[in-house]
């Protein structure tokens, strides 16, 4: 009789556990799903700088090889912001295209500007194990960190040489080594530059610290871009040997 009665409560606790699962008593909102049949994942939501690859515009025809850094800000709302830089022989310039709307299904970009017209290219996106995202249009691929993520990779991407390639305003180089010392070489004549300087530095967020042999004084410079390709602080316009 006992182990009939401890069976009946047993049921009865399962019953009540059950029901209580059944019935959501919490006051939070439920989220909404947040997979690829969103049409606007979380994952994609903020600004993009480019990295590294091959980046292309996704209505303004330009060549590969004459942009300099493209960023995209993908909002909450379903709006799409372009920016990119670009080289040109006479000077650098920054042009902004605001396409108008995105979506996505199956991890397939959809992308209209603001008249309604379809972007009718194939555009596609992946997010990385360490949170970049490849972007591939029409089959090229670029790699993009977003804005808070890319800093941290600042120092790594600064080392090497660096030219300014405009010529009529006087060719300089930057030459950024792993030990914190640099050297800036200008009076360029007839292939060889015939002035130099070196100079300590040092990155913070996204901030370039200097200082010159001899000068106590710290000199800082926003970096307004950095990827594998060029540099840009303050006023300087570079690019990767």
């Amino acid at each position: 009789m006992k182990k009939y009665i401890y069976f009946l409560l047993a049921v009865f606790c399962v019953t009540m556990v059950s029901c209580g699962d059944d019935n959501n008593t919490n006051d939070e909102p439920i989220q909404p799903d947040n997979t690829e049949d969103n049409k606007f994942p979380t994952e994609l939501v903020g600004v993009w700088c480019y990295y590294s690859g091959s980046p292309n515009s996704l209505f303004v025809e330009f060549n590969e090889e004459d942009i300099l850094n493209m960023t995209y800000t993908f909002t909450s709302n379903g709006n799409l912001n372009e920016t990119f830089v670009y080289y040109s022989p006479d000077y650098e310039g920054k042009k902004t295209s605001t396409i108008g709307n995105w979506s996505v299904e199956n991890k397939k970009l959809s992308i209209y500007d603001w008249n309604g017209n379809k972007f009718n290219g194939d555009v596609s996106y992946k997010i990385n194990d360490d949170n970049s995202m490849t972007l591939t249009i029409n089959g090229n691929s670029a790699i993009y960190y977003k804005q808070e993520d890319i800093v941290k990779y600042y120092s790594k991407l600064i080392l090497g040489g660096w030219n300014n390639n405009w010529p009529a305003n006087g060719k300089i180089r930057y030459t950024f080594s792993s030990d914190g010392t640099a050297e800036r070489q200008s009076n360029y004549i007839n292939g060889f530059f015939y002035g130099s300087s070196s100079f300590t530095w040092s990155i913070s967020g996204n901030e370039l610290i200097t200082q010159n042999e001899g000068v106590s004084e710290q000199g800082k410079s926003t970096i307004n871009y950095l990827n594998k390709r060029s540099l840009s602080w303050g006023t300087l316009y570079l690019i990767k040997e």
